[in-house]
């Protein structure tokens, strides 16, 4: 545009055009026209379409050396170079300032960008510091539930322990038990059966008689006219009811007269009237 208007100002105006021609006939001998004046009258129609012809076709040749003609004669003023500086300076700031504005513009987003990103940064670190936090406590808590479960578990192995400990010396103590229960048992059943045969024997020798039940074996102030361990006769009936068979000992006094059902429930000899302490069932099939 600005070239566009140097141009516009370099060429002459229709006046100035005008003035030239007046001054600046042609040499080729045809009359100049005119188109800003009145038709001449005396000229022909004819010859005056050819002028205008002519003058078409010269015009654009005469504004060939009107060109140069101003470059020569017409110099461009102070007026015209100041304002050619201005457009230049105002062009120059212009640009200058399309510059700033890019350059504020490429550093107010380099800005953002960077203040999203340490944004997005800073997101990332928290939440990453969150979850680990929340993992570290996730895996405390299991620690420390697997920790109560050990502590458990070796309690309840000690308690185990202890209570096999226990079991051990209960079965030491029940095998000695046992043993010596044993050991008495079969004192028991030689001492029984001395008895029963001396009892045989007895009755064998006397008779037999309902006084040799009383007779008792346990050194007590029974007469003993009849034998130091007289016991009642095998095959006898129950001292106590007086129906079953007698087949239960007891002890101390070792009397056999209680049948089992009678033997359970009473607690003192029906012959000798001694407390009893314990019973033994004989089997005497």
């Amino acid at each position: 545009m600005d070239k566009l208007d140097e141009l516009v100002g370099v060429m002459p105006s229709t006046t100035m055009y005008d003035s030239y021609c007046y001054q600046f006939p042609t040499d080729s001998g045809l009359t100049f026209y005119n188109h800003h004046h009145h038709h001449d009258p005396f000229i022909p129609r004819k010859r005056l379409r050819e002028t205008e012809s002519n003058s078409n076709v010269l015009l654009p040749l005469s504004q060939k050396p009107k060109i140069v003609s101003s470059q020569t004669h017409q110099q461009p003023s102070f007026f015209d170079q100041k304002q050619q500086q201005q457009q230049q300076q105002h062009q120059l700031l212009f640009l200058l300032h399309n510059q700033q504005e890019q350059y504020e513009i490429d550093s107010f987003i380099a800005q953002h960008a960077e203040k999203v990103r340490a944004d997005i940064e800073e997101q990332r670190v928290r939440q990453t510091t969150k979850l680990l936090s929340v993992i570290q406590d996730e895996v405390e808590r299991r620690l420390k539930e697997k920790d109560g479960e050990i502590e458990r578990v070796l309690k309840m192995n000690w308690v185990l322990q202890e209570r096999v400990k226990n079991l051990c010396s209960e079965n030491q103590i029940w095998r000695e038990l046992a043993q010596t229960n044993e050991a008495t048992a079969i004192s028991l059943r030689t001492n029984l059966e001395q008895v029963l045969a001396a009892q045989v024997n007895e009755n064998h020798r006397d008779g037999g008689g309902d006084d040799d039940d009383a007779a008792s074996s346990c050194g007590s102030n029974c007469v003993e006219a009849h034998g130091d361990d007289a016991e009642a006769v095998v095959g006898k009936i129950c001292k106590s009811c007086g129906v079953r068979e007698s087949i239960v000992f007891l002890l101390p006094c070792r009397h056999l007269c209680l049948c089992t059902i009678c033997g359970s429930s009473v607690m003192n000899c029906p012959l000798c009237h001694s407390r009893i302490n314990a019973r033994v069932h004989v089997n005497l099939s």
